[in-house]
């Protein structure tokens, strides 16, 4: 029968051609570089672009990508930082923005490197102080001051009493907080002695312990210096049990009765006074 387009598409006694895709023949398309049927083996003009080998005479000898020359190159400087004696804030004001210093081995290793910079404060030293007196002085309050001592009058109104007023101080104190303190009876003569040297030195007030002049081959005669009579306390004044070291505290025991017996039979001294609850003892002492 004939289709709708008015004609039989198998027509007896013909054969019909195989269709066969024609794509695997020119897989890269009609482009005459890839054409090999039509490769002609003469030397004359050829159709299409090809690659032309290059004779060993013409060819560029291969080397680097930077030039290379046989002077002798100059020595690179880092920049960064250095070292200047001058004013260095001056220099670095002047230079343009983004410059830097050169630098160096003197620079970084020199003797200058490592010193500190130069300050606009200055110190002002008066030749008329020593400086080691003023040392001295500040250690000593220190030192006295953490050990607790105190004195009265004041160690600042003593030394701005005139030596003839220092000939005969009223009603000295020297003491020790936690320890005790001792009180001079009679008016003392301070005029020969270093009042720095009197607290911790001249006056040591430890546990139990009230001792002036520790140096027996300075102590004065009697009557003189500190050495007068005076009333001494001494603060928590416990015995202590043998087999723990703990003080005893209860006025019923045994060995606190003995022991505040021992206080009160002392000799070299006038017994005053012994508070049980606070250990507190308080004798007379004619001389030290």
């Amino acid at each position: 029968g004939l289709t709708s387009f008015g004609t039989n598409p198998l027509q007896p006694g013909i054969q019909q051609q195989p269709m066969i895709a024609s794509v695997d023949k020119n897989p890269y398309g009609n482009n005459p570089l890839f054409d090999l049927s039509k490769v002609s083996n003469t030397t004359g003009a050829k159709t299409g672009p090809s690659a032309v080998p290059v004779d060993g005479s013409q060819r560029k000898p291969q080397g680097p990508h930077y030039p290379i020359s046989p002077r002798v190159v100059s020595k690179i400087k880092l920049r960064g930082f250095s070292y200047h004696p001058g004013n260095n804030y001056a220099a670095k004001k002047n230079a343009p923005a983004g410059s830097l210093d050169g630098i160096s081995d003197d620079a970084v290793l020199g003797a200058g490197a490592f010193a500190p910079r130069p300050s606009s404060k200055k110190l002002v030293f008066d030749d008329n102080v020593d400086t080691a007196n003023i040392v001295a002085l500040v250690n000593k309050k220190s030192d006295k001051r953490k050990n607790g001592y105190y004195i009265s009058p004041s160690l600042e109104l003593l030394s701005s009493m005139p030596k003839e007023g220092l000939k005969q101080v009223q009603n000295l104190v020297v003491g020790r907080k936690g320890f005790g303190e001792i009180r001079f009876e009679q008016s003392v003569d301070l005029s020969d002695i270093d009042l720095e040297e009197i607290m911790g030195h001249l006056v040591v007030i430890e546990e139990k312990t009230a001792v002036i002049y520790p140096d027996q081959d300075s102590k004065p005669p009697k009557g003189t210096g500190l050495n007068v009579p005076a009333i001494v306390t001494l603060e928590n004044c416990f015995t202590r049990d043998k087999n723990t070291s703990a003080p005893i505290k209860d006025p019923e025991h045994p060995r606190f009765k003995l022991f505040k017996e021992r206080l009160v039979k002392r000799s070299g001294v006038d017994f005053v006074d012994y508070d049980d609850a606070t250990g507190k003892w308080t004798f007379r002492a004619h001389e030290f």
